[in-house]
């Protein structure tokens, strides 16, 4: 089995050490494991988190649309 993991994962700026440590160890026991690890690149993660506070909303309002009034009342 492989498996990726991003490299703009492991060089990101403020990520707790305790993260960073939990993080090498499941690396590890994946390995351990017989996993393939193998580095690959997601170029956009620095637009995650803003894509994430622009899709949220949107999803949240289109599942609120359904309790307009009409059917449940006001």
């Amino acid at each position: 089995m492989t498996a990726g993991i991003p490299k703009e994962f492991l060089s990101l700026e403020g990520i707790d050490p305790d993260v960073k440590k939990m993080f090498e160890n499941a690396r590890k026991t994946l390995e351990g494991l017989g996993v393939d690890i193998k580095e690959i690149s997601l170029p956009h993660t620095n637009y995650a988190v803003a894509a994430y506070y622009i899709i949220a909303p949107c999803e949240a309002s289109a599942n609120l649309a359904r309790f307009d009034g009409v059917r449940y009342g006001v």
